[in-house]
């Protein structure tokens, strides 16, 4: 927010936050941080400091990317992220600086989780982090007495296939200690862990996706989302157990993914299969409540 500065609220007007929007890397990042600071200002009038109103103006929110991973692109990802080293002053050392965040992709594909619910996320109970139960096999993915919030969080059960993975990611690495020379197993506190430390990898991500799909690829953090509801819905799993994994509304679900159920309005295209479409029912069929004959409609028609 170094832009406003000095700035009174007074000066906050339709120029100045247009102004600010073309600071930004994105319309959408203008957009997110112009509602933080619009929750702000509202705070301020709340505690009655504030006389005038003070109007944010917002950049167009940006139509919703819906793209998805195929099986074949998760695994390209990971297959670089493992396999990448780091470069430092133009040598390739042995260093596979990207390895922590194949812990992230997984875990973002099998439970379809917002990116900081899983790379805040700690393998014992802490204040403010969402955390995993690796012995009940449950991730709770919002903290304990954080607030609900429209972009909920639930409670859910972790797939065994990742479970698996998680338990084998906390029991840690071997690392030797510089001054005894000894080997040690050192356990991860956390699920994506950079030098012992919870890592944001967005960066890491992104730099990975141009370097596999390219630069001009569709792909961002969130697709991993829709990736995990996606592929649920091709499994024809029940929408409502879909709905609860992913912490959403069933209409959500139906009105988001609803295309992507292989029997979605199968009944509407049985109607055009059979040839009943485009016949109007006769009066007599109408009283005995006969369905049109299905006739198939001739090539040329």
């Amino acid at each position: 927010m170094d832009f406003w500065g000095d700035k009174t609220l007074d000066e906050v007007t339709g120029y100045t936050c247009r102004q600010y929007a073309e600071t930004r890397s994105t319309p959408s990042a203008a957009r997110r941080e112009l509602e933080d600071f619009r929750a702000g200002i509202r705070l301020y009038a709340r505690d009655g400091l504030l006389r005038d109103h003070v109007v944010v103006t917002l950049p167009k929110k940006e139509e919703s990317r819906l793209d998805f991973f195929t099986r074949d692109q998760v695994a390209a990802l990971l297959w670089y992220c493992w396999r990448a080293r780091e470069v430092q002053k133009g040598k390739v050392t042995d260093k596979r600086h990207l390895r922590h965040v194949c812990r992230y992709i997984l875990t973002a594909v099998y439970t379809g989780s917002r990116s900081a619910r899983i790379w805040n996320a700690s393998f014992t109970r802490e204040a403010g982090r969402p955390w995993l139960d690796l012995d009940g096999g449950v991730y709770h993915r919002r903290a304990a007495g954080e607030r609900a919030t429209k972009k909920r969080a639930g409670t859910v059960r972790i797939p065994h296939r990742l479970l698996a993975h998680m338990r084998r990611w906390n029991a840690g690495v071997m690392r030797q200690d510089i001054k005894t020379k000894e080997w040690r197993r050192v356990p991860a506190a956390y699920l994506v862990e950079w030098q012992g430390r919870p890592a944001n990898p967005k960066k890491a991500v992104a730099k990975a996706m141009d370097a596999v799909f390219g630069a001009d690829h569709p792909y961002v953090a969130h697709s991993f989302r829709h990736t995990c509801a996606t592929w649920l819905m091709w499994s024809r799993a029940d929408v409502g157990d879909i709905a609860a994994y992913l912490t959403m509304t069933r209409e959500m679900v139906m009105e988001v993914y609803g295309h992507e159920h292989p029997d979605a309005h199968q009944a509407i295209g049985d109607i055009f299969s059979t040839g009943r479409a485009g016949r109007r029912p006769t009066v007599s069929d109408r009283k005995a409540g006969n369905k049109p004959r299905n006739e198939v409609i001739p090539e040329e028609a």
